[in-house]
């Protein structure tokens, strides 16, 4: 039997509830630098290669107010921290810390998670801005519906490619 996978799912959800409630904390307290580490070279990546699709776009920091705005011929983006895939990383992060694994799963997690939801946030706000150029009628229904569902979907996927893959198997430190 494995001792990780024990772990009691009340205590996995009171473990997970206190860690969304610390990082809630910790994401008012230092939103300004999430706004430069990573809303700031989220934007910046997304609007370059627009530009090297031929889409041309100009990026607009506003990051006092909590966004930065892509501007381009048809369309503007407002990319806030919903956007960005903030808070489904903290997620992420709140059910890697809480997980009953070695510290060298969790940091490996950590290494996993943050890179991956950077690159799935710069696709997905590409992709968003590609169908805003190329069909602008159902830029709203991917933005409000597809988009949504795919990232949850991106969520559970890459904590559970991280369970099965990271966590099984491994001994627990002390």
């Amino acid at each position: 039997m494995n001792p990780y996978r024990d772990q009691g799912q009340a205590g996995f959800i009171l473990r997970f509830a206190l860690s969304m409630a610390v990082l809630t904390v910790v994401y008012s307290h230092l939103e300004p630098l999430f706004g430069y580490t990573y809303l700031y070279p989220l934007s910046l990546s997304v609007a370059a290669l627009l530009d090297l699709v031929g889409v041309p776009t100009v990026l607009a920091l506003y990051l006092d107010q909590g966004f930065c705005e892509l501007q381009m011929e048809r369309n503007v983006f407002l990319v806030e921290y919903e956007c960005a895939g903030v808070f489904p990383l903290c997620i992420y992060l709140g059910t890697v810390g809480v997980y009953s694994a070695t510290l060298e799963a969790k940091v490996r997690g950590v290494v996993l998670g943050i890179p991956s939801f950077f690159a799935y946030a710069v696709v997905r706000l590409l992709g968003l801005g590609l169908i805003g150029h190329l069909a602008p009628s159902w830029l709203e229904f991917f933005h409000v519906y597809l988009m949504v569902a795919l990232n949850l979907g991106f969520l559970f996927f890459l904590w559970f490619f991280w369970v099965n893959h990271w966590t099984i198997g491994m001994s627990k430190s002390a």
